[in-house]
């Protein structure tokens, strides 16, 4: 199969390119976009890729390769539990930013009961949008579906994708040092964070 065969776009975000081969230890990949696209591991969060074109990569058994596309919100359980509709219930999340080359990114985080049906057609969801610009992350919520309360926490935040460290981080405009902090190699680490997902919240830096 050619290369374009071998790959897997998850929703604008997320690329998957399994490998179906035997002791490899190398996989090429293709990234799409212009010139200024760039793309992120999706296990070590770092810059794979700045620009359009194939790519070999490094593969072992232990993960499948998994790509970000810069410019998207991504956002994960940190407790994921037996079935969907427990982990909705109990999995608080992480929310990792990989930012475009121009500092920008955006996501939606799509959330309902885990059990309802047709959960769309009826109102019965939430929605969390989220956007980093320059040194911002805003949330903004929707509850079409009053009698819903996700209780669930935003424990961490990952920003990927920075040029230097930050010299103070900000939560909700707050200067209460109440989270942790830490950067390495352009990946700003947020901890320690107690943000109900059902409320909107900021996140600023400087640097």
């Amino acid at each position: 199969k050619q290369w374009y065969q071998r790959r897997v776009r998850v929703g604008d975000a997320i690329m998957v390119t399994p490998v179906t081969k035997k002791g490899v230890t190398k996989r090429e990949v293709y990234f799409p976009g212009g010139l200024d696209n760039i793309w992120y591991n999706g296990e070590t969060r770092a810059v794979v890729s700045r620009e359009k074109g194939r790519k070999d990569v490094p593969v072992t058994m232990d993960t499948i390769p998994t790509f970000i596309r810069g410019g998207s919100v991504v956002v994960r359980h940190l407790n994921v539990a037996n079935s969907t509709s427990q982990t909705l219930r109990s999995g608080d999340y992480i929310v990792e930013v990989y930012l475009a080359a121009d500092k920008s990114a955006s996501g939606i985080l799509f959330v309902d009961d885990g059990v309802s049906v047709d959960t769309i057609s009826k109102d019965m969801y939430q929605t969390v949008s989220f956007n980093a610009s320059g040194t911002r992350i805003t949330s903004e919520v929707k509850l079409l579906y009053p009698g819903y309360n996700n209780t669930n926490t935003l424990r961490e935040i990952v920003i990927s994708g920075l040029e230097k460290a930050p010299t103070s981080v900000r939560i909700n405009e707050s200067g209460d040092d109440w989270a942790s902090q830490s950067y390495k190699d352009g990946i700003l680490h947020v901890t320690g964070l107690e943000l109900q997902m059902q409320k909107a919240f900021c996140v600023s830096y400087e640097s």
